[in-house]
């Protein structure tokens, strides 16, 4: 799953604005600054991260 997420909320308290992030069986495997949009991205307002107990980040909400 590919969003475009207008504020990412990071586990740090950190609130980053118009970031891609790429997502698989709610593990994060990516984030980077939105650039250009692709088809298959899904726009969420706001998506909330956080670690898992293995340390891992995770998708905790989204709000659409």
């Amino acid at each position: 799953m590919l969003y475009l997420a207008r504020k990412l909320h990071l586990p740090s308290g950190e609130v980053l604005e118009r970031y891609v992030v790429t997502v698989c069986d709610k593990k994060v495997l990516q984030w980077c600054p939105f650039e250009a949009e692709c088809h298959s991205m899904s726009l969420v307002e706001e998506l909330y991260l956080c670690e898992n107990s293995l340390g891992e980040l995770i998708v905790e909400r989204v709000c659409f």
